[in-house]
């Protein structure tokens, strides 16, 4: 390691490092018998006491309880159980040339917490971790998780014709570069020149954390070991056994993680380096269960690079640099060849050790098979007995003294004919099967349960609870559940939140140097984003009556919050939104893709914050009051006006309908002396036609007269002018 010179010699390393493995190996040789008979009776193998013709079924008490108590667990332990709090770091302000631009740090958790998530679930199958390590820690004495650095990366190979000695010294000092091959030449002037130079550069595929489930088989520990918090180890000597290729110890020696010519060490003691440390668990547990053929997986000769090797990865305290202190290192041991020596990055082994029923100072737990192993042997004899009992009531013993009816009792089968006399057929007289037999195997049952806490409430399995109250069977299944609620709590508090930790140790330690952008979403995390101290919190939820409730809860704080919590100001419209997206995740309903994501909604809410702040609503009652009295005021000088403004309006049209009426009055006199005078004209036109008429009457009178008196003065004469007759 840069910064901490390896003064101790690797005979020296070997000579204190090999008594604890050889220590370690004894600790697990013992505990590895165990692990043997522990999953025999899980799987229900023969205890050897079984006799021929009886019956030789086996209860599978071990099984059962496994197989129901794993997916309680496993709905707790699911992608969304813990949730991150903090992230408090100085933080630049915002709008500052060359600054970033402000994150909180709840924005500054949420993202973290996303990102663990991202590499837990999406780049690693992080169900199916949970789900070994729950198997492992309910089977076993232990279950151990590793959490470690992980870098996949393919090696890509690229040869440089020409380069100059400080080209070489370059190329030789980029830590992304490892040199496998060149020539050397000299040129006119007499200068080193390096030709056909070959570079070996890692691809990076995955960097960053990485959890796996070591098999039991596969992990040992010195006897000095002791479990720490959240279920660290300390120790002098951990380590696990891996089996690698030699192609991947040549890839690792070219990426520079081992030593050069680690390659060809291996291979010059490869019998040495291939004897794997023979656990009898591991061949009973990977083949003897399933009678299946033990294979050889070692590669043929011809095939170097696919053959399999043996490699301890010791996390050990050694001093090394020879202060006389002892230094957490690591090294990667194959047989008797160093391909590591360096100091421990993580300041202690990388591990995390669980159990379902821990017990305290040690560092083994009891196994729950150990618990059940008695009930499993009890409800077997009882079961056994039941079987038996049943198959002499319905078939019997017959007696014969005939020679052909014996022979054909002996193989008879239901329904099959017997040739013989029947008088010759008898049966041994047995009394019928006890009751006190199936009224043990269910008190076996029940006691089983109290053990467990895996009652039949919990599995749905009893049918007379169909007639119980709900309230009954609510308060058996709170009593039942006490058990894996406990459970939870010491996998949620213990393992688990040391994984957690250690994600957020080896984000910090190895950040990306590129921004990381989580696919499917909109999140980008940058590498100073990862900075701050964080606290994590545990969701144990235990069953879906106790979800339901949770969610009740949820919901009536969702209701509060949307009548008054906002309004008072107690509760935030952030919180509003945790709240919901809680309610759902304890339901196990998905609604991130129904909701606006968390920092849309946080852009959202800081633009609302950017708008003006309310007023106060004592200072706008005052102008309130202040507007009504200015409109007080103006409506009585309205109302003032109007009058005035109507008074004169009044008088005006007083003074124009007067005028009016004037006019009106003036022109009806006029009317009246024009009609008058009109009269006049009439009556003096009339007059004078009349006199008129009258004067022509007269004259007409007095020419007709004249007429007349002519006339008869005509007759007169002429009478005269006669003669007379006698």
């Amino acid at each position: 390691m840069p910064g901490l010179p390896i003064k101790v010699k690797d005979e020296d390393v070997l000579d204190a490092l090999k008594p604890d493995i050889d220590k370690a190996k004894s600790v697990q040789d013992e505990l590895a018998i165990q692990r043997e008979e522990y999953y025999k009776h899980y799987r229900g193998e023969p205890y050897g006491n079984e006799r021929t013709g009886w019956s030789q079924s086996v209860a599978p008490v071990i099984a059962n309880n496994l197989n129901w108590s794993l997916p309680a667990l496993m709905e707790i332990f699911h992608a969304e159980y813990f949730i991150l709090k903090g992230g408090d770091i100085p933080i630049p302000p915002q709008g500052q040339p060359g600054m970033p631009p402000q994150i909180t740090p709840d924005d500054r958790a949420n993202n973290f917490q996303k990102l663990i998530y991202y590499q837990m679930y999406r780049k690693q199958d992080g169900y199916r971790r949970a789900y070994d390590f729950l198997y492992n820690a309910y089977l076993y004495h232990y279950a151990t998780f590793k959490i470690c650095y992980r870098e996949d990366f393919d090696i890509e190979y690229e040869v440089l014709d020409d380069l100059s000695s400080d080209d070489m010294l370059t190329l030789s000092q980029d830590k992304s570069a490892t040199i496998t091959k060149y020539d050397e030449t000299t040129d006119e002037m007499g200068e080193i020149r390096y030709s056909k130079v070959k570079v070996a550069r890692k691809k990076i595929k995955y960097a960053g954390p990485h959890i796996e489930v070591i098999p039991p088989w596969e992990w040992f520990y010195s006897p000095d070991c002791k479990t720490g918090d959240w279920g660290g180890i300390d120790g002098r000597l951990v380590y696990h056994e891996v089996t690698r290729t030699m192609n991947d110890i040549r890839k690792r020696e070219q990426a520079g993680i081992y030593r050069k010519g680690s390659y060809k060490k291996v291979l010059d003691n490869f019998e040495e380096s291939s004897k794997p440390s023979a656990q009898p668990d591991s061949y009973q547990i990977l083949v003897g269960a399933d009678d299946v053929s033990e294979h050889d997986t070692q590669a043929a000769d011809s095939n170097e690079l696919s053959k399999e090797v043996k490699i301890r990865e010791c996390y050990y305290r050694l001093d090394i640099d020879g202060d006389g202190l002892l230094e957490p290192v690591v090294i990667d041991l194959c047989g008797d060849v160093i391909l590591r020596l360096e100091e421990n990055p993580y300041e202690r082994p990388p591990f995390r050790i669980g159990s379902i029923a821990p017990e305290s100072h040690k560092m083994t737990g009891i196994a729950m098979p150990k618990t059940l192993d008695n009930d499993q042997k009890v409800m077997t004899n009882l079961l056994r007995l039941i079987q038996d009992s049943a198959a002499q009531s319905c078939y019997r013993n017959p007696v014969t003294n005939d020679q052909n009816m014996f022979k054909m009792l002996q193989d008879r089968k239901p329904f099959a004919a017997i040739l013989g006399t029947p008088e010759k057929l008898g049966e041994v007289k047995q009394a019928p099967p006890d009751q006190f037999i199936l009224r043990a195997y269910e008190m076996m049952k029940q006691e089983n349960e109290e053990k467990t806490g895996n009652t039949r409430y919990n599995q749905g399995t009893d049918a007379s609870s169909l007639n119980k109250t709900a309230t009954g069977i609510s308060a058996i299944f709170n009593a039942s559940e006490k058990r894996m609620r406990l459970i939870a709590a010491i996998m949620g508090n213990g393992p688990f939140m040391g994984v957690i930790r250690d994600f957020i140790f080896i984000n910090q330690k190895w950040p990306s140097e590129d921004p990381i952008r989580l696919l499917g979403t909109n999140i980008v995390i940058n590498p100073e984003d990862l900075d701050g101290e964080y606290d994590i919190e545990i969701d144990i939820g235990t069953s879906p009556s106790e979800k339901q409730a949770t969610a009740n809860q949820i919901d009536l704080f969702i209701q509060f919050g949307t009548q008054a919590g906002l309004q008072m100001g107690i509760v935030k419209p952030e919180g509003m939104m945790k709240a919901i997206k809680a309610k759902y995740r304890v339901l196990g309903v998905g609604v991130s893709q129904w909701m606006v994501d968390d920092k849309t909604f946080a852009q959202e809410q800081a633009q609302k914050a950017a708008q003006p702040p309310p007023p106060d609503p004592e200072v706008e009652k005052m102008k309130m009051e202040m507007q009504m009295a200015q409109q007080s005021a103006q409506m009585e000088q309205q109302k003032a006006q109007a009058e005035m403004q109507m008074k004169s309006q009044m008088e005006q049209q007083k003074a124009q309908q007067q005028a009016q009426a004037d006019q009106q009055k003036a022109q009806l006199e006029l009317q009246e002396s024009q009609a008058e005078m009109q009269m006049k004209a009439q009556e003096h036109q009339q007059a004078m036609q009349f006199a008129q008429e009258e004067f022509m009457q007269k004259m007409r009178f007095n020419e007709e007269l004249h007429k007349q008196q002519m006339i008869q003065k005509q007759q007169e004469a002429r009478v005269k002018s006669t003669p007379k007759k006698i």
